[in-house]
């Protein structure tokens, strides 16, 4: 095993963590930046998805600077991403419909409209849409400083 602690080790701290960061505000910060970003009205590009389903995930970059990255992404019915490493701290919100996280060494996790998913940095995990309607889901990466 890596360096890293096993995420089912930390998951009470990095949840405190998450916690403090939502009451200081963040989230208010997030949702700012969400409607001024989605205000936008900035283009979509579809890229073929990596993973396997119905269709292509649609993509759009909504921001990109020295400290966030935030992606919409629309999953559609019957996608399976690609198990993978989260380069950083990873967000995900729902904006409609519902997809899994199947975290490992965690199981699987239905994530809904309006719930916040939570990857730290190293979590080994993918997702899944399992419905029969796409998932429009918001993802935030915290860059490293």
């Amino acid at each position: 095993m890596s360096s890293l602690t096993h995420p089912m080790a930390n998951r009470a701290s990095h949840r405190a963590r998450f916690l403090k960061r939502a009451q200081r505000g963040w989230t208010m910060a997030l949702g700012v930046t969400l409607v001024f970003a989605v205000g936008l009205g900035v283009g979509v590009v579809v890229a073929p998805g990596s993973g396997s389903g119905q269709g292509q995930v649609a993509e759009k970059k909504l921001l990109d600077n020295e400290r966030v990255q935030m992606f919409e992404f629309v999953f559609p019915p019957g996608f399976k991403g690609e198990e993978h490493e989260a380069p950083v701290d990873e967000f995900a919100y729902v904006l409609d419909g519902q997809f899994g996280v199947v975290t490992k060494g965690q199981g699987k996790r239905v994530v809904r409209q309006g719930e916040v998913e939570w990857a730290p940095k190293g979590v080994v995990h993918y997702s899944v849409n399992e419905s029969k309607k796409p998932a429009r889901v918001l993802v935030v990466l915290l860059k490293e400083r």
